[in-house]
This record gives C-alpha cells, structure tokens and sequence, in this order.
C-alpha cells in the first residue's frame, strides 16, 4: 500500500480500475464469456480413461455424469442469455426510441419540404403572369398603341 495507507496511490489506483471495469464491462463479460466454451473446462467429458478408472469401468455412471453436465452447461448458458437480453434491452429500447424521434423529424422534414415545394410552385405561377404582364406593356410601349393616346382622348 504505501506510507499513507489505503490513502493516495492505492485508492486512486482501485477507483481507477473500477471506474474502467464498469465502462468496459461489455469487454470484459465476453473475456470471461470464453471460459464456458473453453475446452480445458471439460476434461471430465472427453477422457473416458480417466472416468473408467475413477468408477471402476461403470458406464452408465459415465453416462449420467455427461447427461448432468450437459444440462448444467445448458442451464448455464440460458442465465447467460436471459442476463445478456436484460442488459441489452434497456439500450434496444432507447434506440427504437431514438429512431422513432429521428423517423419522425424526417417526416416533418418532408412535409415542410412539400409545403415549401407547394409555395415555390405558387411563385413561379405568379412570375410567370408577371413576366407575361411585362412582356405585354413593353409591347405596348415599343409600338404607338391607343392605349397612349388614351389622356389626350
């Protein structure tokens, strides 16, 4: 520890290690994940040299250890799961939330962009008789039209 006891390096260093451990949590679970499927884990599954020399050459002791070893490694493996799908749900569930808020925006989006695509159009309409208004009047002002003489009329 030190001269100052579980003060300074010592508690710094341990609340260091354990602020890494609750952040990568999802590294070391599949580390340890691996030693369920290890094989080093089943020497009492493989070697029946040794089993037939520990029960005197009886089988359907053999047989029944493997069977309960089987169902151990099964029911092991479901608490794995139903623990992975708990700690998984909570961010399923905040990422079908997080789309659902992103869906919608797009939706809002494309409706702003068709009310925005509706009033351009309206825009344009209106130039376009502008334009044709002005075409018109220049028309009339490059040419002696009657509509000039409409004062002195």
């Amino acid at each position: 520890m030190g001269i100052a006891g579980i003060e300074g390096v010592f508690s710094l260093s341990s609340a260091n290690v354990l602020k890494i451990l609750r952040e990568k949590k999802e590294i070391l679970l599949n580390l340890l994940e691996s030693f369920i499927y290890d094989p080093l884990i089943d020497w009492i599954g493989h070697d029946t040299g040794i089993l037939a020399a520990f029960f005197g050459g009886q089988s359907h002791l053999y047989e029944q250890i493997t069977t309960k070893k089987r169902q151990v490694e099964k029911d092991s493996l479901l608490r794995m799961f139903n623990i992975r799908t708990i700690e998984i749900r909570h961010n399923w569930l905040n990422l079908g939330e997080s789309i659902s808020r992103t869906m919608n925006k797009l939706l809002q989006r494309v409706h702003d962009l068709s009310e925005l695509d509706k009033k351009v159009y309206e825009h344009e309409r209106k130039c376009n008789i502008m334009e044709q208004c002005l075409d018109y009047f220049q028309e009339i002002k490059s040419t002696n039209h009657s509509f000039f003489s409409l004062f002195d009329r």
